[in-house]
């Protein structure tokens, strides 16, 4: 759930606008002659194809004929543009992530009533410590390896009390550990279905205030899989997950397959080789939906998840 923001403005004589130069052809519905090419303030008018309105603050042009300047007030923080060059920038400048915060909220075992919220917030250097490593499988793109993180405790940043709201635990607020990360379990689910979920973050010394809101993913319930000549099919019940991490374990390590909701999916053989079926005849499924969000800076990111967890089993 990315979000761009977008005010229209129109390319042709130059005009300052944030920290791009932008440009635009006035012809406008305030002109007073049609060879009148100077820039009236301010075009308003609802047929207005001329210059920039005087409340045009900077932000992404949507405008079809826009070349895709970067504009400085951009905050879709899934945008990767970085200058005014970059023809198909929409969103926010040349800024680099500095600090990123991993949070979770999961029904991690339905069936035995288990609730969970976990999350940790580090420098960028550190995020694979909190959020995983990936080694590519070949021949199997959904797939990876997924890497154990070496034995070094990540330097956790103080982003004060998280408080989420939506869950069966109305208004739960959780303080980070003795360690600095956020971790909470408790005999009972959270998700309420059709009831999104609201994380605060209020921010640290060096953390920002920050909150994001993600939907809640439809209960995971028990599917099946089956092994063939050429990988493993699974089945569940598709849902409104963003994706599926379907986890197991092979004696080449752990292995997670990131797929669509569809409720199927076929595991290529390339993912299980050297083995023929998964370690324990068990297939972890996550149903999960994902928000990414900025801290006002531009420099700092929050992936909050929630997700519902089942077993796959063999028939």
């Amino acid at each position: 759930m990315r979000l761009v923001i977008a005010i229209v403005a129109i390319l042709g004589t130059s005009v300052g606008c944030g920290d791009a130069t932008m440009v635009v052809v006035d012809s406008g519905t305030t002109d007073s002659s049609s060879s009148d090419t100077s820039v009236d303030p301010p075009d308003s008018g609802a047929g207005d194809t001329g210059p920039v309105d005087a409340g045009d603050s900077g932000l992404a042009d949507a405008d079809p004929g826009d070349s895709g300047l970067a504009d400085a007030g951009d905050a879709d923080p899934g945008d990767a543009g970085l200058d005014a060059s970059d023809a198909s920038d929409v969103g926010p400048d040349a800024t680099s992530v500095t600090h990123y915060g991993v949070v979770s909220v999961a029904d991690a075992d339905m069936a035995a009533f288990v609730g969970q919220i976990q999350g940790a917030f580090v420098a960028s250097s550190e995020l694979a410590l909190i959020d995983g490593a990936r080694a590519p499988i070949a021949g199997a793109p959904d797939c990876y390896e997924a890497v154990p993180p070496p034995p070094v405790v990540p330097t956790y940043l103080d982003a004060g009390t998280l408080v989420f709201d939506g869950l069966l635990l109305s208004g739960h607020m959780l303080s980070p550990s003795s360690d600095g990360d956020y971790s909470f379990e408790y005999a009972g689910l959270f998700l309420t279905p059709d009831d999104p979920v609201t994380v605060t973050v209020p921010g640290g010394s060096v953390i920002e205030a920050m909150t994001a809101t993600a939907a809640t993913p439809d209960p995971a319930t028990s599917g099946s899989w089956t092994s063939g000549s050429t990988g493993i099919g699974t089945t569940w019940t598709a849902g409104n997950g963003d994706f599926v991490l379907l986890r197991f374990t092979t004696s080449a390590g752990s292995i997670v397959c990131e797929v669509p909701d569809t409720g199927s999916y076929l595991i290529p053989a390339a993912a299980l080789s050297p083995d023929t079926t998964p370690s324990g005849d068990a297939i972890t499924y996550q149903r999960v939906i994902e928000t990414i969000t900025r801290s006002a800076s531009g420099t700092q990111e929050l992936r909050f998840r929630t997700f519902t967890q089942s077993v796959l089993v063999s028939p």
